[in-house]
This record gives C-alpha cells, structure tokens and sequence, in this order.
C-alpha cells in the first residue's frame, strides 16, 4: 500500500473515485425522474439498452427472493447476459425495488438508491485500475505508468459510464483485470485458468468479446516457452466453464444449447441492411424496411410460421434466417456494403464523451427531431470539438506505440493491445455507434501515456 502512494497511483485513482461519485450524486439527483412521453411515463436514466437490462434484472431479483431456480429464468438470451443478473443481485443485495405501481401502471422506481449502484461500478472501476497500474511497475516506465492511470481515471468518455446503466463500466473492470493477469510475469496453472474464466465473463458481459479468444490463443503461442499447450489448454477450461454454463441454461429455457445472443444474430439485418437495400433500389430507409418486412413474410409464409405467435425454436429459426439473409445481401452487394462499412467506422472512431450519459439523460431517445441530440444544434456544434479531441488522443497514441515498438520488452503485449483495438474497431465499426469505441481507449491508455510523456520531454527541451 505504500508503494502505490510513493508512485502516486492509489492517491490519483481515489481522487478519480470522489469525482466519479460527485458526478453519480449529480447525475441522479439531476434525472432520476419519470416524465410523460407519449402519454407514457419514461425514466430519464433507464431507456433504450438500459430498460431492456433492468427489466431483466427485475425479473432476476424476483427468483432471488422467491428462490426460485436460476435456470427458470423466463426471458430469452437476447442481449447481454452477465449485466442484468449484476444489477437485479444488487438490488437484491440492498432490498430495493426496480419498479413500482402508479395508477395500476408500472413504472421505473425513483429514489431507490441508484447512486449506490452508480457507487459500487465506480469502486469496481477504480480497483481494476489500481490492480491495473499494480500489474504494469515490472513492464513500463514509472511515468508510463502515471499517465495511465490519470487517463484511465479522468478520461471523459470512460468516466460518464460509471454513473449509467450501461454495460460499459463492468465491461470496463472486467477487461483491465483480464489484461493484468496478461502481464503477471509468475503464471501458475490456476491463473490460466482464470485468464480464460475472465474471458468467459467479458463475452457474458458483452458478446463483441467472442473472438477474442483468438488473439490470446496466438498471444500466447509465442510467448510462452514452457508447458505451452497445458497453459492454452487450462485457459480454453477456464472459458469453456462459462460457455458451458451458458449453453446449459439456454437449452433448459429455449431447447437449444446456442451461446450467441439473439440481438447479435440480427445485427446486420436491423442496422445494415436497409441501407444496403435503400443504395441499391434508390430508395428512402422506410421503403427499405418494407422490402425487408416483405423478404420476411414470404418467409414465414414459406415455413407456416405466424409472426405474431412464434414459439422458442421458431424464434431461432427465424433469427437464423434473418442472419443468413443478412449475409446474402451483403456478399451480392459488396460495393454498397464497403461503402458503408467505411462510412459508418469514421462515425465510429469519432469519440463523444458526453453523449451517451449526460446528453442520453438530458434529451429523449427516440421523438421528434428538436428533441433528440443527433438531430440538435448541440451536436453540431460539438462536431469540431470532438474531432478535434479524437485527432488528439489517437496521434499523441500513435507517437507512443511508435515509440514503444522500438524497445523489444513486452512488444508482444503492445502488439496484443494494437491487434484488440482493430479487432473491436472491425467487429463493431459497421454500426456506427461511437459508444462502442470507448472499449479501445483502454488499450491506447498505455500508448496515450506514452506519447504524452515523450510530447513533455521534448516541450522541456524546446523551452528550457
């Protein structure tokens, strides 16, 4: 512990801490409110993902207290898994409720201790990165090491999630401890198999993690010396125990044992496809989404399936061929589909630390143009800003994985780190949605840190 004060690690990640709850108590003391939209009522907080994950997490906090059997858990694997059981356990934990009853309706609860929430993902936050900056003293420059933590701690984008229902911030936890037994230079057995234990969760969390698996497969080919295909094989155990839990409990629910999320599945077919088909038929996105309604009627006319009534296995069957359709398409228009990869991945690298907590707060989610953030002035007038603070993280990062790669010590992990940043980048770039890309900042923490110190040791030259 005096360590971390001496290298004025513990005392920046506390103080990142006291702003994460300050900002908690003001998020929540701000919007924890329900306000009519549409002649319903709407939480300013929890929308979009978040509803869908604390829908769940009421429905999981109801077995906790009637001690029913997890696998009786009713609602299909359609989105993250790990997020929803997380916050319904806490609530458990503290014996407060997600909904209540107004008027015979239900309605997200307020005043029911989401800053506590908000606290308890902010101190997960904080300790992974001081395990973190632990994990990094026998690899980095002390001052290396300094700037990382003060970007991890501060950095804007990162910082908002803690004080949301998002899956970030967990997800954020979760891969920094992940990375930190990448770098402990003793690895026993038993923390093999927590590497791939870890990478279970970090899929369970956020299913963009499937492939990642591959990397540390290849990480670890030409980095370990000794007992290389007992280590690989102990980490594939420790991931297989959560994939196997996994598929076991789909199968109980579904009658399939399949470990992809349903949301993932259709991916392509929500979010790409009517753009596809609007280049193509020189269309608007409506008509586009009617030809895709069409391609799925004739379908499920095909199949005698009814839409409104589908049962668990039709349900992955139609989802299956929602996927394959997707695919189709997309190897038949292969111009259109690059061209708006392309597109969307520029979107996608443009960081926005404030829209996806304070603005996804402040302004409706879905609703008339003047009331939405990508359709208000605000957001235009924040485009320069933004590119500008994005053309600043990536160069001053680009300046210190140049320089890093020069020194052969952990040019393997600086690799690993680069490699993950292209892999999220394509595995999630075709969306568009920037919130995604804040899962790279943690990878380019250590090159930022880097770049940074090397930009004040030649500013001290210049103006000594």
């Amino acid at each position: 512990m005096i360590n971390y004060f001496k290298n004025s690690h513990l005392p920046i990640a506390v103080v990142g801490l006291i702003l994460s709850l300050t900002l908690n108590f003001y998020l929540v003391s701000k919007y924890d409110v329900n306000h009519l939209y549409k002649n319903k009522l709407e939480h300013k907080m929890v929308k979009g993902d978040p509803k869908k994950y604390y829908t769940m997490a009421e429905e999981y906090k109801l077995n906790f207290s009637s001690e029913i059997n997890f696998f009786d858990y009713k609602q299909s694997y359609v989105i993250s898994y790990l997020h929803p059981i997380i916050i319904g356990a806490f609530y458990f934990s503290i014996d407060e409720s997600l909904y209540e009853n107004k008027n015979n309706k239900k309605i997200i609860s307020i005043n029911n201790n989401k800053h506590l929430y908000f606290f308890f993902q902010s101190l997960f936050y904080y300790f992974s990165v001081i395990f973190f900056a632990k994990n990094l003293a026998n690899h980095l420059h002390k001052r290396d090491i300094f700037f990382t933590v003060v970007f991890l701690s501060f950095e804007p984008t990162i910082l908002f999630f803690h004080s949301s229902f998002w899956s970030e911030s967990i997800f954020f936890s979760l891969m920094l401890f992940f990375l930190s037994l990448l770098l402990q230079n003793k690895k026993t057995y038993l923390v093999f198999y927590f590497v791939g234990f870890l990478l279970g969760l970090l899929y369970l969390q956020r299913s963009v993690s499937m492939f990642m698996y591959f990397f540390i497969f290849i990480y670890f080919i030409f980095t370990l010396n000794k007992n290389r295909i007992k280590k690989i094989f102990i980490l594939s155990c420790g991931l297989l125990t959560v994939l196997s839990f996994l598929a076991y409990n789909n199968f109980q629910r579904d009658g399939s044992p399949y470990i992809t999320p349903q949301q993932a599945k259709e991916g392509f077919w929500l979010y790409m496809i009517p753009s596809i088909l609007a280049k193509k038929e020189g269309i608007d996105y409506i008509n586009a989404e009617k030809i895709k309604k069409k391609i799925e009627s004739k379908w499920l006319a095909e199949n005698k399936i009814n839409r409104n009534n589908l049962n668990k296995k039709e349900q992955l069957r139609f989802l299956k061929f929602k996927q394959l359709e997707s695919y189709k398409i997309m190897l038949t228009n292969p111009i259109l589909t690059i061209n708006h990869v392309a597109k969307k991945t520029l979107h996608f690298l443009v960081l926005d630390p404030l829209a996806h907590v304070y603005f996804f707060y402040e302004y409706q989610y879905k609703g008339p143009s003047e009331t939405r953030y990508y359709k208000n002035n605000i957001h235009q007038n924040l485009i320069l800003p933004r590119i500008l603070y994005t053309m600043f993280i990536y160069i001053i990062s680009i300046i210190g994985f140049y320089n890093l790669m020069k020194v052969k010590k952990n040019r393997k992990f600086f690799i690993l780190l680069a490699s993950l940043i292209v892999y999220f980048t394509i595995i999630q770039g075709w969306i568009g949605n920037n919130r995604y890309a804040t899962i790279n900042l943690l990878f380019l923490a250590i090159f930022f840190s880097n770049g940074i110190r090397i930009f004040f040791k030649q500013a001290s030259k210049i103006f000594k």
